[in-house]
């Protein structure tokens, strides 16, 4: 009985070989077989997974894309503005002056006889210049002044927020008249005093976000494996905030377009004979029972392209933020 039970029992020596491979593993074109765990399977990245978020909000958002539209019409208008202009836009008696509207003149002729539609055209680049000149100096000031304070969170955050906060005490456009009152009216100036005006927004934006992105695993981590204060700004710290940034970048140009012209408005901007559209608009408020015409194109232009500047950064907010996109 015990000699057949043992020639029951299988050698496994003998029989191991043929033994099915396991599920699991993989036989190489060398002929090496090697497991594979199945909790390595291959994953979509979650990089991959945000990114065709993005992609599909950037996709659905209306105004973001009438934003763009307006936005591109105005910049394509300031880039081929001697190919679209039928004349320059400071020459004069190319028509009568205050000339209604005709086919040789589309929006008819100031008081000196210059073509509107020139001036008008070439308009749009000094409002761009000095619309995307403000913000960028507004951004350099803010972000370099509010990573300091958020990240060192010592006597340089008290001392460069109690500034701000007398920064903030001013209203804007009367920081900005003054600030150009100092310098001289000059499209130069008005730059320079938008660029002031906007930076205490960032600041504020970029010092929260950096108080907060600072306790972070992240951060913690590139501080442990001892990268420099610069590296941690620069690679960890900056890139976090960066969405925010856009965002009200893109929403407060159109704020700063309107200051400038505001201030053109008042002879405190762009001198003649620079067809910049605020000077346009002072100079058609004279003549608006004679040739409203002259008040009425400029006028258009700059609401049209500010309307794009909000729409847009309206839209760009929407789609970065998930959660206002999904909720209202």
């Amino acid at each position: 009985m015990q000699r057949t039970l043992e020639n029951n029992v299988p050698d496994v020596h003998t029989e191991a070989p043929n033994l099915k491979r396991p599920a699991s593993a993989v036989r190489l074109s060398s002929g090496e077989e090697r497991p594979v765990s199945r909790l390595t399977a291959p994953a979509v990245p979650e990089m991959a997974i945000r990114t065709r978020s993005l992609r599909a909000r950037l996709r659905f958002t209306a105004s973001l894309w009438i934003g763009v539209v307006l936005l591109g019409i105005v910049v394509a208008t300031a880039l081929t503005a001697p190919l679209i202009a039928p004349y320059p836009p400071e020459q004069l008696g190319v028509a009568v002056p205050l000339e209604p509207p005709s086919r040789l003149h589309p929006f008819g002729a100031d008081n000196l006889g210059r073509d509107l539609f020139s001036r008008v055209v070439f308009g749009a680049r000094i409002a761009l210049t000095m619309a995307l000149s403000g913000m960028a100096i507004g951004v350099s000031i803010g972000v370099t002044l509010g990573v300091l304070a958020g990240y060192y969170n010592r006597w340089i955050d008290r001392i460069l927020s109690r500034l701000m906060e007398v920064w903030l005490a001013f209203p804007a456009l009367l920081l900005a008249i003054l600030v150009v009152a100092r310098l001289g009216a000059s499209l130069q100036s008005t730059i320079v005093a938008l660029g002031i005006v906007g930076a205490p927004a960032y600041f504020r934006l970029v010092r929260s976000g950096t108080l907060t992105a600072k306790h972070s695993l992240f951060v913690e981590a590139a501080r442990a494996t001892g990268a420099s204060d610069i590296r941690i700004l620069a690679r960890h710290v900056l890139p976090s905030t960066a969405s925010s940034i856009i965002v009200l970048a893109s929403m407060r140009s159109g704020l700063l377009l309107l200051a400038g012209a505001g201030l053109s408005f008042i002879g405190l901007g762009a001198q003649p004979p620079q067809p910049e559209w605020g000077a346009l608009l002072a100079t058609g408020r004279t003549y608006l029972d004679a040739a409203p015409w002259m008040a009425v194109f400029p006028g258009l232009a700059i609401t049209l392209t500010v309307v794009g500047f909000n729409l847009f950064g309206d839209g760009l907010r929407d789609a970065l933020d998930p959660l206002r996109s999904n909720f209202g």
